[in-house]
């Protein structure tokens, strides 16, 4: 009897730190274009926005200019993995996609972010003048 106890325990505690050090290594410091997005060849794809607007959906592009600007700042920026994330429904929803990947980044004013609508994974920006940098582009493509 006093056996079986012993291996439960140790069962138990190997379980805990195997929970634990995953735990972890999910809500660390990550690079967003070198950690999350690696299929992803950010010299190849362009950027749009989707304005939603009096239930209507419309594309707009980016200029080259700001959507080479946008995508510099993706491939630099670092994020973490946060547990919740409210989204709004004045927030933005930015596309990106070309023959290097697409993916699409629902990006809140509060400096959190989903990739693609399916992903439970919010993350937020740990360079919050990288954050306002994205938000300046955004807002600089709305009529």
């Amino acid at each position: 009897m006093g056996k079986l106890k012993i291996g439960f325990s140790v069962i138990v505690i190997i379980l805990l730190v195997w929970t634990g050090i995953h735990y972890m290594n999910t809500f660390k410091t990550k690079s967003l274009a070198n950690d999350i997005l690696t299929d992803v060849n950010f010299d190849k794809v362009d950027v749009s926005l989707i304005n939603i607007s009096d239930k209507e959906a419309k594309i707009i592009d980016f200029d080259q200019a700001d959507s080479t600007k946008f995508i510099q700042v993706l491939r630099e920026v670092e994020v973490k993995r946060i547990r919740t994330s409210k989204w709004l429904g004045d927030d933005y929803i930015v596309l990106i996609g070309g023959s290097g990947g697409s993916f699409q980044l629902y990006l809140s004013k509060q400096g959190t972010f989903v990739i693609d609508a399916e992903s439970d994974e919010p993350y937020t920006f740990l360079d919050k003048e990288a954050f306002n940098d994205l938000l300046v582009l955004i807002k600089k493509q709305l009529p």
